[in-house]
């Protein structure tokens, strides 16, 4: 791994945060219909997405992140 990601996931309702680093190095499995965001916090950053299908363009939604009302300043 390198460097130091915070992935968030939210339901809907809540919001479930980990930073992950070489320090907190971990396999992460999301749930269908969740909303997945990240951002990178040193100055390279690598997350590997593992998936068991196929990508399917039709099945995503994207959204602007400042419609979950997140605050990434305070992590």
């Amino acid at each position: 791994m390198t460097g130091e990601v915070e992935l968030v996931v939210h339901n809907g309702f809540d919001f479930f945060n980990v930073k992950l680093s070489k320090g907190n190095y971990q396999r992460l499995t999301v749930e269908p219909d969740l909303w997945v965001a990240f951002r990178g916090l040193s100055n390279e950053n690598i997350v590997r997405n593992l998936a068991s299908i196929e990508h399917d363009s039709n099945e995503i939604e994207n959204v602007h992140l400042n419609a979950f009302y997140y605050d990434w300043s305070g992590t």
